[in-house]
């Protein structure tokens, strides 16, 4: 029995589902233009926010807000103080900047280029994530009525990222994605649950993480909103409580261009493409086949049969006769491989974990067909309630660690950095030669991306009340937008 109870009602219904029956979806990156329009918009879509851990639902809609966008709602400096560093930094900062170059955004994939979100563009206040039936004219007049709501109040500040469900949970390289996903405490049990839950704390405010301690919440003053709960200590409200924080990144991905790269690498001794080759080869950067089976379950040929199996570890395969260690799904979640031993890799391993809601967009490409110019990708999505020990170090120093594990000179060949001079090779063990593919492109580019604070049902109630000038007045919607807020 499971100890741990959730405020489910509290908790937005993104924390717990990525909708998979909601076949369509559409990201709306806004911008604060009026405050307190701004904040009625938000009080008066509090209504149709989905909460709760739903196995049927309609259309869902989740709202996310940024550093800066709270700052434009009003929240003061000392309460905006309380959330980390990291957060407030967001990820705006210019190409040379310390963020950038531990997540690997430089080059093509530096904030400089990016379409929406670098410092360049106009700055994301708002994330507004609507899902529903693919295909459904109401799904679209639904959108059209939020549009029409938050007009005047918010504006669009990229065009609305359209999002699509590949056919069998596949992403655009074509392999079936999300199998690792993890539970965490407080869900309803899965009965082909591989491993234990994760401690709630990892991806909530107000739960136990996996050290046992309560993550430090961001919070205001006592005095300040009815909706919030008090803190542990009383002295203040609990802002934190029940949200926690999104991670959004858009990842532009070259199909051709891998599928190309690995044929390539695969031609055979004449030089002629070997698209079975080129499949083994792809296997083994992702390590798994495309039908999800491990290849620490089925090294040489993909096995339909492992499709879902996610109850392995890499204790029988310690040199990546397999599974080379260089690998994607090695690289993200290292399971029991780490030093100094298995039971410690675990431990650490717990304390990384992500819990990932991201979703395809752009027209599905055949593997080695040719480029046809259509964009597709990934909106990467994944929730952590520390963004620095959570996301930031799986992607500095896992996948984008070139000597990860005793590697020398591997980043990962999917997602990582292939700055050519630096780390652009996989090794791939064997006997009695390993083999190496050098060289490798940059086959994923950052076209975008913020850090986002998804807050409880009670924590939207505080950030949507009325604002005040500093005379106790309710602002007007002319002056609010300059107002120096109390509340």
């Amino acid at each position: 029995m499971n100890a741990v109870t959730l405020q489910k009602h509290e908790i937005q219904g993104l924390v717990f589902s990525g909708y998979p029956k909601n076949e369509a979806g559409t990201y709306l990156l806004l911008r604060v233009v009026d405050r307190a329009r701004a904040r009625a918009w938000l009080r008066a879509a509090l209504g149709e926010v989905t909460f709760g851990e739903l196995t049927e639902y309609g259309a869902t809609l989740n709202i996310a807000i940024s550093a800066p966008g709270l700052t434009a709602l009003g929240l003061d400096a000392p309460s905006l103080a309380t959330f980390p560093l990291e957060f407030r930094e967001g990820l705006r900062e210019k190409d040379e900047a310390y963020r950038p170059r531990i997540l690997g955004d430089v080059g093509d994939s530096a904030p400089s280029k990016w379409a929406w979100g670098g410092p360049a563009r106009p700055e994301v206040h708002v994330l507004l994530a609507l899902f529903g039936p693919k295909n459904d004219a109401s799904f679209s007049a639904r959108l059209a009525e939020h549009r029409a709501r938050f007009a005047g109040a918010l504006e669009e500040v990229h065009p609305a990222i359209e999002t699509i469900s590949l056919p069998d949970r596949r992403e655009h390289f074509g392999f079936v994605d999300g199998i690792a996903q993890p539970r965490f405490e407080g869900q309803t049990p899965r009965s082909d649950a591989s491993e234990s839950p994760i401690k709630a704390g990892e991806f909530l405010f107000g739960y136990d993480n996996e050290f046992d301690k309560r993550p430090s919440s961001p919070s205001v003053s006592a005095s300040a909103s009815r909706h919030l709960p008090a803190t542990p200590d009383g002295n203040r409200k609990d802002l934190g409580l029940n949200g926690t924080f999104l991670v959004v990144r858009q990842l532009e991905q070259d199909v051709a261009g891998f599928w190309r790269s690995m044929a390539e690498h695969g031609k055979g001794a004449n030089g002629e493409i070997d698209q079975a080759q080129a499949l083994w080869l792809a296997s083994k950067c992702v390590g798994r086949w495309p039908s999800g089976a491990p290849l620490v379950r089925s090294p040489d040929e993909d096995d339909p049969e492992w499709r879902n199996d996610n109850a392995f570890d890499y204790s029988k395969d310690p040199r990546g006769f397999k599974c080379p260690i260089g690998a994607h799904i090695r690289k993200a979640n290292p399971r029991d491989s780490l030093e100094p031993g298995p039971d410690e890799s675990r431990i650490a391993t717990r304390r990384r974990r992500i819990v990932r809601r991201g979703r395809a967009y752009g027209p599905a490409l055949a593997k080695f067909a040719a480029d046809d110019g259509q964009k597709r990708g990934l909106v990467f999505v994944c929730l952590n309630t520390n963004i620095r020990r959570q996301f930031e170090f799986i992607q500095q120093s896992w996948l984008n660690n070139e000597k990860f594990s005793g590697l020398y000179e591997d980043q990962d060949p999917i997602v990582g950095d292939q700055t050519p001079g630096y780390g652009a090779t996989f090794t791939i063990p064997a006997h009695p030669l390993r083999r190496r593919l050098v060289g490798l492109e940059r086959f994923v580019q950052v076209r975008g991306g913020e850090y986002f604070f998804l807050p409880s049902k009670s924590a939207l109630g505080f950030l949507s009340e009325p604002v005040q000038v500093a005379d106790g007045r309710l602002a007007t919607p002319a002056s609010a937008g300059a107002a120096e807020v109390t509340a």
